[in-house]
């Protein structure tokens, strides 16, 4: 690690610990904390993989660069906190069974994000990304993302 990005985790272990007093009973913000104020040397993070088509697109890559930049921000954010803080879990991620999982994102323009992946070969794979519109997840995008699960596994 670089001595800039150290004095950065050290600044923000002082502003954090301020926070984190108040967030004392709250899941999601105790993964995330430990996971920020652990020394740089204890922090192991998972790579992420983005499903490519045999083609070589990615579907879930062109869908995030066609979301407004706050949304981006703000679904990387969770995406760098599962990273770090895996396993994760709800508000921040569910399981759908059979090893899928979705990351949850609470947008800033009141929306709900999904990012479905799963964990192959100790890299996160994002499978599929969609804008919730409904109270369940839709069964065709579990589908879609059941199917290229089976194609990244065989």
């Amino acid at each position: 690690m670089e001595s800039g990005q150290f004095d950065l985790l050290m600044r923000l272990e002082i502003n954090l610990s301020t926070f984190w007093s108040h967030c004392r009973n709250c899941t999601f913000y105790d993964t995330l904390f430990r996971g920020l104020l652990m020394s740089a040397s204890q922090l192991k993070e998972i790579p992420v993989i983005f499903y490519r088509t045999s083609a070589g697109a990615e579907p879930v890559r062109d869908w995030l660069r066609d979301l407004p930049s706050n949304d981006r921000r703000t679904i990387g954010f969770d995406l760098s906190t599962l990273q770090v803080g895996w396993p994760v879990g709800i508000p921040l991620c569910r399981s759908l069974g059979g090893g899928l999982w979705e990351l949850r994102s609470f947008l800033p323009s009141r929306r709900q994000a999904r990012m479905l992946f799963f964990i192959y070969e100790r890299q996160l794979v994002i499978l599929h990304g969609f804008i919730k519109q409904t109270q369940t997840t839709p069964q065709d995008e579990l589908e879609l993302a059941r199917k290229r699960m089976k194609e990244v596994t065989t």
